[in-house]
């Protein structure tokens, strides 16, 4: 997906507004994957998205790796009850996420 490998190549956006969009599992996870190598993003609003179960569970693991997102805007997302389970553990490992 071109945005994931924009996302990842990015030196200057701090903000992505990405809500409402419609993004499928497989943009889901590719944007997951490219948080993992993006220093500079800080703020990702993927709200209004209807993430399946593994794309929730692909957010959740994005953050427990070394993603300096200081904000995830996941409102309306839909996210299973095994996304949200997830939620805990990533939270507590990522000490720069700041607003869920």
């Amino acid at each position: 997906m071109a945005l994931a490998q924009a996302i990842k190549k990015n030196f200057n956006l701090t903000q992505i507004y990405l809500s409402s969009n419609n993004i499928p599992d497989e943009g889901i996870q590719y944007i997951a994957e490219a948080l993992q190598d993006n220093v500079i993003l800080t703020d990702l609003f993927i709200s209004y998205n209807d993430l399946s179960e593994n794309g929730g569970l692909d957010m959740c693991q994005s953050l427990s790796n070394k993603s300096k997102l200081k904000i995830l805007g996941l409102s309306n997302c839909q996210l299973s009850s095994e996304a949200v389970r997830a939620l805990a553990p990533a939270i507590e490992q990522n000490t720069v996420l700041k607003e869920l």
